[in-house]
């Protein structure tokens, strides 16, 4: 058995997400369906995390386990030809034995997309967050300052979600404006369910002047979901970046 690890780009517009879904358009049961269809192997796709419905990939991980001889660049070149245009495998590799896209991740990267400007856009609608008043980016990041380290972010994380330890660790957050757009990239060792666009709410409040910086560290000790109200973004601004294992690679 060969295990195969191959690296996503997609745009989520359509998607329900990420995980297969009972009659429902999913990232990962359409890849698997591509993959059958060049290999001619039922496989089980396992990605490093779940993105949200509406949520992009600009570089997912994923493994799958197959019998097949093939090359891994006509593999490519087959998945391409038959997947849809808003999904491309954009680099594939053979997988050393024991990996798992999942649990051997070390850090991931998220990236959030806010169009900054009083008019909307009709041709970035699927992948921007829409903000027409002004943002102070020098109190977002203060606000943001409070969230590095290691914490408890329950607060953070929707109603309903992981039930398990709520504790992660903030590598960094980079707050960059370039023209009319926002950006708000998060890299972590893990993230909880909306998680990203929890914080990304509570930011643009603070960009706002609706609350001050300090406020992003009460809602984080509190663990209390209800401070942070119905601030998450929505998740078509949101890109799962890049995922990064102890071999350096994304």
């Amino acid at each position: 058995m060969r295990s195969l690890r191959i690296t996503l780009e997609y745009d989520g517009t359509r998607f329900f997400g990420w995980q297969t879904q009972r009659e429902k358009p999913t990232v990962q049961e359409t890849v698997e369906e591509a993959i059958q269809r060049i290999l001619g192997e039922r496989v089980t796709l396992h990605g490093s995390g779940r993105t949200d419905r509406g949520a992009h990939a600009a570089g997912q991980t994923a493994h799958f386990s197959a019998l097949t001889s093939l090359p891994l660049e006509r593999i490519q070149a087959g998945l391409n030809a038959v997947l849809p245009a808003d999904i491309a495998v954009t680099a594939i590799q053979d997988a050393e034995e024991g990996f798992h896209a999942r649990f051997l991740a070390t850090s991931k990267s998220y990236r959030y997309h806010i169009l900054n400007r009083p008019v909307r856009s009709p041709l970035r609608r699927d992948r921007t967050h829409h903000v027409p008043e002004p943002l102070d980016l020098e109190q977002m990041r203060k606000g943001a300052s409070y969230l590095l380290g290691e914490h408890d972010f329950r607060a953070f994380q929707k109603e309903g979600g992981e039930k398990k330890s709520a504790v992660r660790r903030i590598l960094r957050i980079d707050i960059q404006r370039k023209d009319d757009e926002v950006t708000v990239e998060v890299e972590a060792t893990g993230f909880l369910y909306t998680m990203v666009r929890a914080i990304v709410g509570c930011l643009i409040r603070v960009g706002h002047g609706r609350w001050g910086p300090a406020e992003i560290g009460e809602i984080l000790e509190s663990g209390d979901r209800e401070r942070v109200g119905p601030q998450t973004a929505p998740a078509r601004g949101l890109y799962l970046l890049h995922v990064i294992y102890d071999d350096g690679a994304g």
